[in-house]
């Protein structure tokens, strides 16, 4: 009687585990269709199974984050995501970018500090040089400004792009900002 009830609990265990992942991996190719309300909604379904699920929190984190209205869920849902997998890059940049769009500097800092290792150094030096920018104020920012031209964009820029749109934006540079979003941006 022992081992069928093990044996019950590791059938559900296995049963409830696959279904947050299949409905992550159909979220996943309705975003990727263009799709986003399906996606938001098979997302939303994973996590329904599984709050924790590290897979479909990044996700809907990233897909939350195209909407200046859902910045701080998306946060929320990354901030999840990176405690079931703190060597994610992609989530760990798209906090940083994230933080940086509404000026939540000390996580920006706590971030850094707590994951430059993982970084490679021309996206933390990128980085680094889009919070200067957006800390300083426009009339002071030239040599900031110069200093970003000149870097090489790094190719992990798309989980960054918006905070560096916002500097070129808070500094008059409206077209850069645009074409930035339309190299850079899903």
């Amino acid at each position: 009687m022992q081992q069928n009830y093990w044996f019950l609990v590791l059938f559900i265990l296995i049963i409830g585990c696959s279904k947050e992942k299949e409905f992550t991996k159909k979220g996943y190719e309705k975003e990727q269709k263009g799709s986003y309300a399906e996606a938001f909604y098979d997302y939303q379904r994973a996590l329904q199974e599984n709050p924790n699920y590290g897979p479909a929190n990044k996700r809907m984190g990233f897909l939350l984050s195209e909407s200046q209205l859902s910045v701080v869920p998306a946060i929320v849902y990354l901030e999840k995501a990176l405690k079931e997998d703190p060597q994610d890059l992609e989530v760990v940049l798209k906090l940083v970018d994230l933080s940086l769009v509404i000026s939540d500097i000390s996580r920006v800092n706590k971030l850094f500090s707590e994951y430059s290792s993982n970084i490679p150094q021309e996206s933390l030096l990128f980085l680094e040089t889009v919070k200067a920018c957006l800390e300083t104020e426009p009339e002071s920012s030239q040599k900031i400004l110069q200093k970003l031209k000149t870097l090489d964009v790094p190719e992990n820029v798309k989980f960054y792009y918006r905070s560096v749109v916002i500097c070129y934006q808070k500094n008059g540079l409206s077209d850069l900002a645009e074409d930035f979003v339309k190299k850079y941006r899903r």
